[in-house]
């Protein structure tokens, strides 16, 4: 028998009479939250959150008066940065705690901000955006995101989670052979959210990191330029560079330009995102 196929004529008419039963309004045996895996317990780890993947829909149904909690592992990277978000269909009273915790959630490293635009901030989402610093080594999985929901809450109660890098990647710069480079840094977020970031810097022979330069933007459209010669550890190198930053995923661009004063020219490098 061919994987797939329905075993024996009983088999059949089960599934016809449980397909019948809901096409007349029959309510069907389901748990009570239908996107976890053990809806008996809060506090229960969910799968990874990958960066780039589809957004996940959850519930914050509270049981027996106690606020259900919802726990997710994210993938992190030394010298990079990501941004965490949560949205609900209706006002965010759905969720009470958004939180970035350390790996075994026992300490709280960041809570969630909602981004404000005028009289709207109820019905933005929250935020979590952060750098993870050159003293993290390697891939791994030191924090835990937490969702905490209210004591009233109830299967309506949906919210989607989204996890993406931030990180721009810069492919050139050169400061050898009569060539410096010039970084410039945009803001192109909305209003006066101030955000941070940190330019690193790498050497083309094997990207060990040679020099780094930290900065902020406080005001939509604000430009930040760094003559990288000046940036220690910068000079008389060349290779690539990266951008880790708290403005949030699309809220920064940047370029890398190698000017050439001997002859005039100049070499315009575009720092991206990521594909996700």
């Amino acid at each position: 028998m061919k994987r797939g196929m329905v075993s024996s004529a009983a088999e059949q008419r089960f599934i016809l009479v449980l397909v019948a039963g809901a096409l007349a309004g029959v309510p069907l045996a389901h748990a009570t939250d239908a996107w976890e895996p053990d809806n008996t317990t809060s506090g229960t780890y969910l799968q990874f959150l990958m960066s780039g993947h589809p957004d996940q829909l959850h519930d914050l149904q509270a049981s027996g008066g106690v606020a259900d909690v919802d726990m997710y592992y994210v993938l992190t990277a030394p010298y990079r940065s990501y941004e965490a978000r949560i949205e609900t269909r209706q006002k965010l009273t759905t969720v009470t705690s958004f939180q970035r915790r350390n790996d075994d959630a026992t300490s709280t490293l960041q809570t969630a901000a909602q981004f404000q635009v005028g009289n709207l901030t109820q019905l933005s989402p929250y935020f979590l955006r952060w750098e993870v610093p050159p003293t993290v080594t390697g891939f791994n999985l030191t924090n835990v995101l937490r969702v905490e929901g209210q004591t009233t809450g109830t299967v309506s109660s949906v919210y989607s989670i989204g996890y993406r890098e931030t990180t721009l990647f810069c492919p050139r710069f050169n400061n050898t052979n009569g060539q410096v480079s010039v970084l410039i840094v945009q803001a192109a977020h909305y209003g006066q959210n101030s955000c941070a970031f940190t330019a690193y810097f790498f050497s083309e022979a094997g990207g060990t990191p040679v020099a780094q330069q930290a900065g902020t933007l406080d005001a939509e459209g604000e430009v930040v330029t760094i003559s990288t010669p000046g940036v220690p550890g910068a000079a008389n190198q060349k290779g690539g560079a990266q951008i880790s930053h708290t403005c949030g995923y699309g809220n920064i661009k940047a370029k890398l330009v190698a000017l050439e004063p001997a002859t005039g020219f100049s070499f315009d490098t575009p720092c991206t995102v990521r594909e996700q």
